[in-house]
C-alpha cells in the first residue's frame, strides 16, 4: 500500500513522494518520485529524506500522510488571532462611539474579562502548540540524519559513521528541547 508524504523544501514548494513497504523480512521502506527511488531500513521518513537529498531539495519539513503543513498550521493560527483583535476592536469602538466615563471602560472590561482571559490562553495555548512542534520538527529531523548515517553504516559496515550517529543524536536542539 502506498502513501504519498511531502517534502517542503526551503523556498516553501511542497514535493509529493510516494512511500511504499515496511513489509517483508528487511522491513525496508521504499520512496520515489518519478526520477528517483530510495530504500530506507529505518522508517518511512528516513525514505523520505533520502529521496529529497537525492533531488537536491532543502529540506524545511517532512510531512506525514494526513498531517498538516507547518504552513497550514500558522495560517489557521494567524487567522484566529485576527478574528480574535477584530473582536476586541468591535468591543473597544462599540464603547468609544458611546462616549463613556472611566468607569464604563472599568465595566467593559469587566464584562469582557471572560473573553478577554479566554482569547490571551488561547494564543498563549497557540504560541506553545506552534514551539512545540518546531521542537518535535528538530527532534525528528536529527533522529532521521542520525537513523541515515546508521543505515548506511550498516550496508558499508562503517564504524566512522556508527560515531557520526551517536553525534547527531547528541546535538542539541534549539530552544533547549531534547
Amino acid at each position: 500500500m502506498s502513501e504519498t508524504w511531502q517534502v517542503v523544501d526551503e523556498a516553501g514548494e511542497a514535493h509529493e513522494v510516494a512511500v511504499d513497504g515496511g513489509r517483508g523480512p528487511a522491513r525496508s521502506w521504499w520512496a520515489a518520485t518519478p526520477d528517483v527511488a530510495r530504500r530506507s531500513h529505518a522508517s518511512a521518513r528516513d525514505a523520505v529524506v533520502l529521496v529529497a537529498q537525492a533531488c537536491g531539495w532543502g529540506i524545511a519539513e517532512v510531512v506525514a500522510p494526513g498531517a498538516e503543513t507547518r504552513a497550514e498550521a500558522r495560517g489557521y493560527l494567524e487567522a484566529r488571532r485576527g478574528a480574535l483583535l477584530a473582536e476586541i476592536d468591535r468591543l473597544t469602538a462599540a464603547r468609544y462611539v458611546g462616549g463613556g466615563s472611566a468607569e464604563d471602560w472599568r465595566s467593559l472590561a469587566v464584562e469582557n474579562a471572560d473573553g478577554w482571559s479566554k482569547a490571551t490562553n488561547e494564543l498563549l495555548a497557540a504560541r506553545e502548540a506552534i514551539a512545540a512542534a518546531r521542537a518535535e520538527a528538530a527532534r525528528e529531523m536529527r533522529e532521521a540524519a542520525a537513523n541515515v548515517c546508521d543505515a548506511r553504516a550498516i550496508d558499508e559496515g562503517s564504524n566512522a559513521l556508527q560515531y557520526a550517529a551517536r553525534a547527531i543524536r547528541a546535538l542539541p536542539l534549539p530552544g533547549g528541547a531534547q
